[in-house]
């Protein structure tokens, strides 16, 4: 009926399965093309309306994000302060958006776990001395947001203290960069200069920052090879870190238009 049986079709082929690919290749007998990149690439530059629901996370996990720091205290759980975080960004959604399509996502990760950057929450009890990297996150009818933080529980120690305050002058050095017409391996240059004249190179182990839309993680990329120019209108998180054990881990995100 679509006319379109034993024509070329392109497809997104980060969204399928291998057994998905083959199921309708043999279904509709078609040759389906794979298109990587070039719907991602008309994603990079949001609307005024993707922008509204990008703004409207971001807000939501601003609530989240407090709730978790005020309940970072010896004894609570990751698992404990996460719920807490994550029903305050519901509640909270739910009363200021009640139209929206609202879910929460938060990561609070703390010791020695917090020099894996992907690592999740458990039942393991903050205790006193540890570095605890916050993240709380929204999507509003399907566009993510996100927010990071670094805290301490109690006074750090010298050495903490000197890390992440070049983690701290590697974002804003990347922020300073930001503006139409920069290409984003410039912003990724910015940050990571900052932590190897510190010293601290080898301990910034990914890139400095993503597109964020309907992925959390999209095109294009703060990194050491993506040439792609900012644009009006893009949205992108802001996230270098400096991970050591022994230490901890220390990031901080911003989510920017």
């Amino acid at each position: 009926e679509s006319g379109l049986r034993g024509r070329r079709i392109g497809f997104e082929p980060g969204g399928f399965s291998v057994d998905g690919y083959a199921y309708l290749s043999e279904a509709w007998g078609n040759p389906f093309v794979p298109t990587r990149g070039l719907v991602e690439a008309h994603r990079m530059v949001k609307d005024a309306h993707e922008l509204e629901l990008v703004r409207t996370g971001a807000a939501l996990a601003e609530v989240g994000m407090r709730v978790e720091v005020d309940a970072s205290v010896p004894g609570k759980t990751e698992i404990e302060i996460m719920a807490r975080g994550d029903a305050a960004m519901l509640l909270e959604g739910a009363r200021r958006h009640p139209d929206y399509h609202i879910t929460a996502g938060s990561r609070p990760i703390s010791g020695e776990k917090s020099v894996l950057p992907h690592s999740i929450p458990s039942g393991r009890p903050l205790r006193r001395g540890d570095v605890v990297i916050h993240g709380t996150g929204c999507t509003t009818d399907g566009y993510y947001s996100e927010d990071e933080r670094t805290i301490f529980i109690g006074p750090p120690t010298e050495q903490q203290r000197q890390i992440f305050e070049v983690m701290r002058q590697a974002q804003q050095a990347a922020l300073d960069s930001i503006r139409p017409g920069v290409v984003c391996q410039q912003v990724d240059r910015a940050a990571r200069r900052v932590i190897e004249e510190a010293g601290y190179g080898r301990a910034f182990i990914h890139r400095t920052g993503h597109g964020i839309g309907i992925d959390i993680h999209e095109l294009p990329f703060f990194a050491p090879s993506d040439k792609t120019p900012l644009r009006a209108g893009m949205v992108m998180s802001v996230e270098p870190g400096i991970y050591i054990t022994g230490a901890g881990g220390f990031r901080h995100s911003d989510t920017v238009i």
